[in-house]
This record gives C-alpha cells, sequence and structure tokens, in this order.
C-alpha cells in the first residue's frame, strides 16, 4: 500500500504539536473515507467535506476505501482545519498532485485563483519555519519577497494579488536528530 501524506498542527492550552495526516487505499473495500485518530465531530465529518470538495474541484474520487489516519492517536484533534491537509494527502496518494511543489504553495500562496499562503495568514503574527533546512532553492527564493517587502504579490493569468506579509517574528525551532 502506498500513502500520502501531510502535516498539519494543533494547540493543547498554550502548547502546539505536529499531527502527521497520512491516507491510505485499500482495494477491493467499499468506497468510503474513514478518519482515524482521536478526532472530534468536525474531523469525523470532514470525509464529506472532502468528497463534495474534490468533486466541485474536478478532481477524482477513489472508487476504494480510503484511511485517512491524525497522528499521534494519542491527541485529540478539533476543528476543521484537518480538511485542507486530508485532501493534499488524499491527492499525493491518488497520483493527482505533485508533491515537490506543495512547500512553496503553502508559504507563498498560489492557485488558479491566488489564494494568500501561510506568511501572509500569520500577517503580524508569529511563524514558525521549523523545516528551512528542507526547503528547495526555488522555495528560499520565493521567500524573499515577503520578508523584504512585507507583502507577496502572486501573478496569475485572471490577475494579480497582493497579500500583506509582516511576519517579522519568523521562529526556526531545531531538529531532533
Amino acid at each position: 500500500m502506498v500513502s500520502g501524506s501531510s502535516l498539519s498542527c494543533d494547540e493543547q492550552g498554550i502548547d502546539g504539536f505536529d499531527i502527521e495526516v497520512e491516507a491510505t487505499t485499500i482495494k477491493g473495500q467499499q468506497q468510503m473515507i474513514s478518519i482515524i485518530g482521536l478526532g472530534d465531530q468536525a474531523v469525523k465529518e470532514a470525509g464529506e467535506r472532502i468528497q463534495a470538495a474534490l468533486e466541485f474541484c474536478g478532481y477524482s474520487i477513489p472508487k476504494d476505501k480510503v484511511i485517512i489516519s491524525l497522528a499521534p492517536g494519542n491527541r485529540r484533534k478539533r476543528g476543521s482545519h484537518y480538511n485542507l491537509p486530508m485532501t493534499i494527502a488524499l491527492l499525493q496518494q491518488t497520483d493527482q498532485i505533485c508533491a515537490k511543489n506543495m512547500e512553496q504553495y503553502a508559504l507563498i500562496g498560489g492557485g488558479s485563483f491566488a489564494q494568500p499562503g501561510e506568511v501572509s495568514l500569520f500577517h503580524n503574527g508569529v511563524l514558525f519555519m521549523d523545516e528551512l533546512a528542507e526547503f528547495s532553492k526555488s522555495t528560499l527564493d520565493a521567500l524573499r519577497q515577503p520578508l523584504e517587502n512585507r507583502k507577496v504579490t502572486i501573478s496569475r493569468v485572471n490577475g494579480t494579488n497582493t497579500y500583506p506579509a509582516n511576519s517579522a517574528n519568523w521562529m526556526m525551532k531545531p531538529r531532533k536528530h
């Protein structure tokens, strides 16, 4: 079994923790999306939202059983903010997106109709860059504009959008080996 994966995070009190999202399909099983990993009602209902979003955006929905795992399994997960990482993991697993470019789109923004990325969503906040050393050269180059200009400009055929990106508090946490 091949699986797709993505990362998310959650908080417990004032502490944050990483969430690994992994999607796997089981061939020959009834079509459904099963989400495991101690999620609340919003997390459990995400399968329906994911199917609707995939269909609306023109992606194919797997005809097999899909299991989406949210790890660690001993931490409660709550809210609908897992919808996107679960969808990304599923699209990676079914080879419908190219994973190597996802880091740049997630950080800077993009899409057919330009949407802001993490550097804009954390405008005037703290942006944790714990995986900075693992970013590709093109992603690091793309981060220069928001660092220097405190804004991000995304151009597409249908127009140009500029988003604020004053994340003066960029933090890196050391990787544990």
